[in-house]
C-alpha cells in the first residue's frame, strides 16, 4: 500500500480545515518518542518522528478549561530488528485538553499553563508490520494520553509527555499494537 493515494485525503482535510477564516487556530507539534515494544517477545525497539498541524480548537466549557481540537499529522515509526523496520502514518487527530488552571491564575503565579490531554487519530499505514510486530490491516487508531504545559509570553510554546499506542482497535486480527512507551512534543501556536 502507497501513502501517496492518500496524500490528496490528507490535503484536502488540511485546505477544509484552514478554509474558515473565523478560526485563528494553527499549530506545529514536533513528536519525537522511543521504547521497547511491550508484546513482541523480544526486545525490540521503536522510535517514532511526526509531524502534526491543528488547525481547530473549540472550548467546550465557559471557562475555557476544557477544548477539542482537529488536525492531520504524519508519523514514521522505527523498530530496531525485525524484516520490516519502518511504517508511515497518516492520521486525522482528534485531541480533548483539559487545563487544571485557569489561564488568568496560571500565567499570574506560574508563567505555565498546565494540562492532561487524550487524542484519538484515524489513521492509515503503508505497512502492517513493524520489526516482529504485526497488525490486521492498514487502518488503525493513533492514540496517545499525556501531560503538558504552555509556556512563553502568550503561551505560544507547547512541551508534552505522552504515550502513544498504535492499533485497530479490535477491528481485526493480528491486533497487537506498536508501542512508542516515551513521546516527547514539541509545539508552536501562531
Amino acid at each position: 500500500m502507497h501513502l501517496s493515494k492518500y496524500f490528496f485525503l490528507l490535503i484536502l482535510i488540511f485546505f477544509i480545515g484552514t478554509a474558515n477564516a473565523e478560526s485563528a487556530y494553527r499549530q506545529l507539534q514536533l513528536n519525537n518518542g522511543f521504547g521497547q515494544q511491550s508484546n513482541s517477545g523480544t526486545d525490540q525497539d521503536n522510535r517514532l518522528i511526526g509531524l502534526d498541524y491543528f488547525f481547530k480548537r473549540y472550548s467546550l466549557t465557559p471557562n475555557q478549561r476544557l477544548e477539542w481540537a482537529m488536525g492531520v499529522g504524519y508519523t514514521k515509526l522505527t523498530a530496531d530488528q525485525g524484516s520490516n523496520r519502518t511504517v508511515n502514518v497518516i492520521s486525522f487527530i482528534h485531541q480533548l485538553r483539559y487545563y487544571f488552571l485557569s489561564d488568568t491564575f496560571s500565567r499570574r503565579k506560574t508563567g505555565l499553563l498546565p494540562f492532561v490531554e487524550v487524542s484519538i487519530a484515524p489513521s492509515l499505514m503503508d505497512e502492517t508490520v513493524l520489526g516482529f510486530t504485526e497488525q490486521g490491516g492498514h487502518f488503525i487508531f493513533s492514540d496517545t494520553i499525556g501531560i503538558g504545559t504552555h509556556f512563553g509570553p502568550h503561551n505560544e510554546w507547547t512541551i508534552q509527555l505522552q504515550w502513544r499506542h498504535l492499533s485497530n482497535g479490535g477491528l481485526k486480527d493480528p491486533n497487537p499494537g506498536f508501542d512508542i512507551p516515551l513521546n516527547v512534543s514539541y509545539s508552536w501556536t501562531f
